[in-house]
């Protein structure tokens, strides 16, 4: 005879809840080692624009720097005919370095900012910064050749610090992470405490484990109704698939009548609803001849439960789950 179906069918679950959970935590934890997200968020700061030619571009390409003064080059950075920011430049121990700043409302577009503070990300971006150089090279009547060895190769980009799909990326690592890690400890939990489990969430408060092992012990050798995956024994109703186990004492259930739906794919499929003292379950995806069977059964059992749907039963039964609710609260209270 086997042992222990129950227990050993919400480990299987939980299992299979814990694998994909925890591989999924090791890819998160991939993508967080391979995303700067953490110089997005926080970036180097620069306590001296002279910095910007000897800083790492590749630990910190990320960067918060103050400079004291930006001139406007009179070309701006356009794209789909909407004006993305604005080319500045300044001038660092004779090397000339280029800045877009992003438009701001509480920023003006002058020819000449003072003091201003930003954070940026460096490019090496030599289309964007090359086609500047022939544009200025042109207006300063002198070679692009000639503007390119004075120049900076990086450019200062403060649009390009703002990278939304980062944003929206670390929302959903933080958000799916928190679940997966909820996932693993719970799953974990309820593995090495079955009896604690949403599965036996219907059982009465008091000793869960020892009402899981009268459940395991009736299950194995005490049954006295069972059809299909359903099973009734001397107090509970169990019900077990290989990835799915309800655990329903008898003495909880107030209410239990048949439903029916009606499917354009499925055709009718008949449902066992049950009203326990804590909470509503569905049992899903029956046959009528299976639903009709667990009523009929529950029926000639000398329980006080309501059998079928009408209004007077459903009127009897808020009355009856609000009373049995009360018991176990003074119960408890009694210790």
């Amino acid at each position: 005879m086997k042992k222990q179906m129950i227990t050993k069918t919400i480990r299987r679950i939980y299992i299979a809840k814990l694998i994909p959970a925890f591989l999924f935590l090791i890819f998160i934890g991939y993508l967080l080692y391979q995303y700067p997200f953490k110089d997005i968020l926080f970036p180097t700061r620069l306590h001296s624009v002279n910095a910007l030619l000897s800083v790492d571009k590749s630990n910190q390409e990320f960067i918060e720097v103050t400079v004291p003064t930006l001139y406007y080059t009179g070309y701006d950075d356009v794209k789909n005919s909407k004006r993305i920011g604005s080319y500045y430049y300044t001038f660092l121990d004779d090397t000339c370095v280029f800045f877009l700043l992003s438009n701001k409302a509480d920023r003006p577009q002058d020819t000449e900012l003072s003091n201003i503070t930003l954070k940026a990300k460096q490019l090496k971006d030599t289309s964007r910064v090359n086609e500047l150089r022939e544009y200025l090279a042109t207006d300063l009547l002198w070679t692009k050749e000639a503007l390119t060895k004075i120049s900076y190769d990086y450019l200062i980009s403060e649009p390009d610090a703002f990278y939304m799909q980062g944003y929206f990326l670390l929302a959903f690592i933080v958000l799916t992470g928190c679940y997966s890690i909820v996932t693993v400890i719970s799953s974990i939990f309820f593995m090495i405490a079955p009896f604690y489990s949403p599965f036996c969430k219907f059982m009465a408060p008091g000793n869960k484990r020892m009402a899981l092992n009268i459940a395991e012990f009736e299950y194995s050798s005490n049954r006295f109704f069972h059809c299909n995956k359903t099973t009734i024994t001397p107090n509970y109703i169990i019900e077990l698939y290989t990835y799915k186990v309800d655990v329903i004492p008898l003495e909880q259930i107030i209410w239990i009548f048949k439903h029916s739906t009606i499917s354009r794919f499925n055709g009718i499929s008949y449902h066992l609803v049950i009203y326990t003292t804590y909470g509503k379950l569905k049992i899903k995806n029956k046959q009528k001849f299976e639903a009709d069977s667990v009523l009929a059964y529950l029926n000639d059992c000398p329980l006080p439960i309501l059998i079928g749907y009408s209004k007077e039963n459903e009127k009897q039964a808020k009355e009856m789950i609000k009373n049995r609710k009360l018991y176990w609260v003074n119960r408890l209270k009694e210790g």
